[in-house]
Order: C-alpha cells, then sequence, then structure tokens
C-alpha cells in the first residue's frame, strides 16, 4: 500500500515536471504608454471691441478696448493606454 502511494507521487510529480518547463521564444516585447485625451477648443465672442473716451488727469483721451473672447473647450476622445514595441531585456 505504501509503495502504491509512493509510486503515484512520483508519477504525478514527473508528469507536472514538462509542464513547468518552457521552451518558448520571446517575438517583441510592449510597453504601455498613456495617450492624453483630445480636445476641440473654438472662441466665442463675448463683447466686441470698442472705442471710449474717458478723462485722465485734465485730459480726455481715447481709449481702444479690445475684443474679448471665451475659449469653449469640447472632448474628442477619452485618455487610452496604447502599447508601443520596446526594447527586450
Amino acid at each position: 500500500m505504501k509503495k502504491t502511494i509512493i509510486t503515484a507521487c512520483l508519477l504525478a510529480i514527473a508528469s507536472v515536471a514538462p509542464a513547468m518547463a518552457w521552451d518558448g521564444k520571446v517575438v517583441a516585447c510592449y510597453k504601455k504608454h498613456w495617450v492624453q485625451p483630445s480636445y476641440k477648443v473654438s472662441k466665442v465672442l463675448v463683447m466686441d471691441g470698442h472705442k471710449k473716451y474717458e478723462h485722465r488727469g485734465h485730459h480726455v483721451v481715447e481709449v481702444w478696448y479690445p475684443p474679448v473672447y471665451k475659449e469653449v473647450k469640447t472632448q474628442l476622445t477619452n485618455g487610452h493606454y496604447i502599447m508601443k514595441k520596446s526594447h527586450c531585456h
């Protein structure tokens, strides 16, 4: 009985040993690379440019105020990971 159990254990270990040995070949290596999300940015006019007369000290001067714009950001794609080829060590 004892010999049968020992023989069965040895056969089980012997049959698992070839599965643990890996004879594979590394073909390529990759590295995870983060790609930022992409956006579309457009300008929206908030206030037109205009001229205005102002008192400065004892003088009246004409002052130019440039137009005011607001940026509107729209996300086109989400950020994601891509795999880039790298050197294998």
